[in-house]
């Protein structure tokens, strides 16, 4: 279980809802990825400089986007392959709280004003 490991302090966590896969984001940029059947992380990615603010999966479970605190970027990634998909979203000066796509593919962002 996550518990069980010292990955460092947890700022965000999303679950894909297609394979059951847990994200959590840490404050050192990386997020890690957990299955229910595994014990250690099923794989570590380097996604911002600092701290995340959010995560999310797309439905089909194939994408997630994350959100940076400290560096105000938007990604999206391929969930398969964990490479970044087109160029960052830059939102200085309006830190990100948190983050949901829709059924559509819509994403809503939760910023301070």
């Amino acid at each position: 279980s996550i518990s069980q490991h010292r990955v460092g302090p947890t700022a965000c966590l999303s679950q894909n809802a297609h394979s059951a896969v847990l994200a959590s984001g840490q404050n050192n940029g990386v997020v890690s990825f957990w299955s229910p059947a595994q014990s250690a992380p099923l794989a570590k990615l380097l996604c911002h400089r600092g701290s995340l603010a959010a995560l999310c999966f797309s439905q089909d479970g194939n994408f997630f986007i994350s959100a940076g605190l400290v560096d105000s970027q938007i990604k999206l990634w391929d969930a398969r392959t964990f490479k970044q998909i087109g160029p960052s979203l830059t939102r200085p000066h309006r830190p990100t709280l948190g983050m949901e796509l829709s059924q559509e593919g819509l994403l809503a962002i939760i910023s301070t004003s």
